[in-house]
């Protein structure tokens, strides 16, 4: 079993239909029931670091790529 979550998608009034709360729920109950999980780590700047760490598969692109490695080269030397 695959859970799939993707920060970016948005209902049709653009409103995100996936809510941090929500996703940070999934993520964590499919990790306590050893289910892999793939995130889409869209956009990359408010990212919880810690669904990074619970997800099994990452799926950024370049640009979130390295957002993503500079959020965490500031956070081990600030």
């Amino acid at each position: 079993m695959l859970g799939l979550l993707s920060r970016q998608a948005r209902s049709c009034n653009g409103a995100k239909r996936n809510s941090d709360s929500t996703i940070e729920y999934i993520v964590r109950r499919c990790h306590e029931a050893n289910v892999k999980v793939l995130l889409n780590p869209a956009p990359a700047a408010d990212l919880n670091p810690e669904w990074l760490e619970l997800a099994t598969y990452i799926t950024p692109n370049e640009h979130e790529l390295s957002a993503l490695y500079l959020i965490n080269l500031l956070r081990k030397h600030c």
